[in-house]
């Protein structure tokens, strides 16, 4: 059983036996809670597309600093057009061989959040 002191913010590891818990001198553990933990998660809104339609390029920009960033390009058929590793806060993508159409973005963090849009070449 684990034993939270608020006040310490700590954990305390106790020993079962029998049908109590008792706690034995040298054999608690204490854990310290970090009193501010980032649990950062990348959402749709903090990715911004533009121009979307597009006729040359395009950009993806993050508000904030990405690292090790998967970006897949498919079309509608799910066939993959590109594939990039991205570092940084904007990536311009050009059109290349892209034909006029719907492609879909997947971007996909080192924490395997993922977010998906969708991008227009005209």
């Amino acid at each position: 059983m684990n034993v939270i002191n608020t006040s310490t913010k700590t954990i305390t590891d106790t020993i079962p036996v029998g049908a109590s818990t008792i706690a034995l001198g040298n054999f608690i553990s204490t854990y310290t809670i970090p009193t501010s933990v980032a649990l950062l998660k990348m959402e749709s809104s903090d990715i911004s597309i533009y121009p979307n339609p597009f006729s040359l390029q395009t950009t993806i920009a993050f508000n904030q600093e990405q690292k090790n960033i998967i970006i897949k390009i498919t079309d509608l058929l799910g066939k993959e057009i590109k594939t990039l590793n991205f570092i940084g806060k904007k990536l311009t993508i050009e059109r290349g061989e892209m034909r006029k159409g719907i492609y879909f973005v997947r971007i996909t963090d080192d924490k395997k959040n993922v977010v998906n849009k969708k991008i227009i070449v005209q």
